[in-house]
């Protein structure tokens, strides 16, 4: 019912005049469109205040609805095979009267997996970047890289690579350390990380924009092979978001370029898993290091 309720509400955003449709489509679209991922969290949270939700109130007053209206729109709509059993159970503890749960920037579970173009040993090759934001002192936060992935970066059977693996506990830095010199903006996010060629460039730092914790061996081999300059940075080719905050769910939020009402940052794939698979999930999945 819950979803037979969330298709009303976009056939009602669908409902106009043929002489209508060009600006005003347009118009309609963009506003619906998730723009960035900070969109997604006001959505989600059911944020007062945004333009969103300013833009509903304005165009359509008689529209009377809740969170449970919102949450399902954040779901692409269009060839995915979430179970919709699988969404109503999400929503309906998502949106619990009583315990109702809420996503943070703040919050310590929830990564951007970067997928990259780089030239190792000037050949292109393709590597994995994952971010998690990091919280520094006096409250303030940085985007830092948790993890790597890549072909290039799998351990061979080197004196370099044996060497690496054995001293890997050097390259782990404790999380009282000092804090960092340079750092990826909080905002990071908001620009599509179109900084990240920073921690490449200024490679004699590279530990500054490193997560202050446990490391794979993958990330202590890209830190070396970047201060050797065998890596170089080229861009970003795409962006995906995993959110971990739902007990009992990972979120995986992928960007849908399209004309339509259902477009922008939505959830792509919707996982069920207890505590420990989350863990798994991170170890397999993103190749986060154990804590």
């Amino acid at each position: 019912m819950r979803f037979l309720l969330c298709v009303g509400f976009i056939i009602l955003f669908q409902h106009q005049s043929v002489s209508q449709i060009s600006k005003s489509e347009f118009t309609k679209e963009f506003a619906l469109q998730v723009k960035t991922i900070d969109d997604f969290f006001d959505r989600f949270n059911f944020r007062e205040n945004t333009s969103f939700r300013n833009y509903i109130n304005k165009e359509y007053p008689q529209l009377h609805y809740t969170r449970k209206n919102f949450v399902p729109l954040l779901f692409n709509q269009k060839g995915v095979t979430i179970a919709e059993e699988d969404k109503n159970k999400f929503v309906t503890q998502v949106i619990d009267s009583i315990n109702p749960k809420f996503l943070s920037y703040s919050d310590t579970s929830w990564f951007a997996e970067l997928s990259c173009s780089v030239t190792y040993l000037g050949k292109p090759k393709k590597m994995t970047l994952i971010m998690k934001v990091e919280s520094e002192k006096n409250n303030m936060y940085s985007w830092t890289i948790v993890s790597a992935k890549a072909d290039f970066l799998k351990f061979k059977a080197t004196k370099a690579d044996s060497v690496l693996l054995k001293n890997r506990d050097s390259c782990c830095v404790s999380a009282k350390a000092k804090s960092a010199t340079y750092f990826l903006t909080p905002i990071s996010h908001g620009i599509d990380f179109t900084n990240v060629d920073n921690v490449f460039l200024n490679k004699a730092h590279i530990n500054d924009y490193i997560y202050k914790g446990p490391r794979t061996f993958e990330l202590c081999k890209l830190i070396s092979l970047a201060k050797q300059s065998k890596v170089k940075f080229g861009q970003i080719d795409d962006i995906a978001y995993y959110l971990f905050q739902v007990d009992g769910w990972i979120m995986k939020i992928d960007y849908f370029n399209r004309n339509d009402y259902n477009s922008g940052w939505l959830i792509s794939q919707l996982i069920k898993v207890n505590n420990k698979e989350k863990d798994i999930y991170k170890l397999k999945n993103l190749n986060i290091a154990k804590k």
